[in-house]
């Protein structure tokens, strides 16, 4: 079966280290846990999207903008780039 073709993905997932959620401020403990819940490192769902995502795009291209004090994130994102593209 033939998958569909994207040129672009976007997405905001969670990217907080669970243990850090209950540090975050109090104005942000109103949303629900999973909204920041990244995983151990913080960046367990974005690893999974960017993999999952590579194979929906028309073009084998992945571009990041994030703004986070999570420094796992980008060191992680930059070896799966070199490793799949």
């Amino acid at each position: 079966s033939m998958e569909a073709k994207y040129d672009l993905i976007v997405c905001k997932p969670p990217y907080e280290k669970t243990t850090s959620i209950k540090s975050l401020p109090k104005e942000y403990r109103v949303e629900p846990f999973v909204a920041f819940d990244g995983g151990k490192d913080g960046v367990e769902i974005v690893m999974r999207v960017l993999k999952e995502s590579l194979k929906f795009l028309s073009f084998p291209d992945v571009q990041i903008d994030e703004n986070t004090m999570n420094h796992n994130i980008n060191q992680k994102i930059k070896d799966l780039k070199e490793k799949s593209l």
